[in-house]
């Protein structure tokens, strides 16, 4: 079976392309990979990359729905320049808004609810896909997430039983302050801030809206190193990260040191 690999390739400007996908690509292209341009990247026997769209500001995420591609365009670091676009495969590429004005849009999905979930600086949205104006049906889902520091953006990812994980960046790289130098001693303050920061949140399905992100249950709020020097303490902590680590969040569960996502 052959394997078809599609990319968004992301041209740091504003302005959509008008016409073909390739008209202004950053990858260079020769033949074609499933009725699309082929990018000249060395792949897997068997597989090839296949240009899809250019043109975008700054996408960060993209989920799909019953045939329309919701991609979230960051825009810029400053609050409040991104956007929610939708496009669809089938048809010239075309990228529509759908929100203007969004706070640094970064991850999104479609839920277990069928509604689609996105991921702002310092809140959680979701839309009513199926609905005819879609703009309309924003609803916040998880207000007050930091949206501050090294890592402002959050992630998200499907729980069991239509629930939510919602991982919280952290305001550095390693607990360091603005001269450099860590807390001494630990453990880190990031820990204590509400809700946690390098932490993994969880709502769950049926919870009421909007709820507080500091409200919400905590998966991992402590790092093995900060769980003290029994190892009785510790395992429970490892165990936490590593539920942490299979939801992908893993650059927020680095074994070893504290490493805020």
């Amino acid at each position: 079976m052959k394997w078809l690999l599609t990319i968004l390739a992301a041209l740091f400007g504003m302005a959509f392309v008008a016409g073909p996908a390739v008209a202004s690509s950053p990858y260079a292209v020769s033949g074609r990979c499933a009725g699309l341009p082929r990018v000249s990247l060395t792949t897997r026997p068997g597989s090839c990359v296949g240009l899809v769209g250019s043109g975008l500001g700054f996408p960060r995420g993209i989920a799909e729905h019953n045939g329309n591609f919701y991609i979230t365009d960051m825009g810029s670091w400053l609050p409040n320049r991104g956007r929610l676009l939708r496009v669809r495969l089938d048809r010239p590429w075309k990228p529509a808004v759908v929100l203007p004005r969004l706070d640094r849009p970064s991850s999104i999905l479609t839920g277990a609810d069928g509604y689609i979930y996105i991921a702002e600086a310092t809140r959680i949205i979701r839309i009513n896909p199926y609905a005819r104006d879609v703009a309309a049906t924003v609803q916040p889902v998880v207000t007050g997430l930091p949206g501050t520091g090294l890592h402002s953006l959050s992630g998200l990812a499907l729980a069991g039983a239509g629930g939510l994980f919602i991982s919280v960046g952290g305001a550095s790289d390693n607990c360091e302050n603005k001269n450099g130098r860590r807390p001494n001693p630990n453990p880190c303050p990031e820990l204590s801030a509400r809700p946690p920061r390098g932490s993994i949140l969880f709502l769950p399905p049926r919870s009421p809206r909007p709820v507080a992100a500091s409200a919400l249950p905590v998966l991992r709020d402590r790092h093995p190193q900060h769980a003290g020097d029994d190892p009785a303490a510790q395992r429970p902590a490892a165990r936490r990260v590593e539920r942490a680590r299979q939801y992908r969040f893993s650059r927020s569960a680095t074994v070893g040191r504290f490493t805020p996502a």
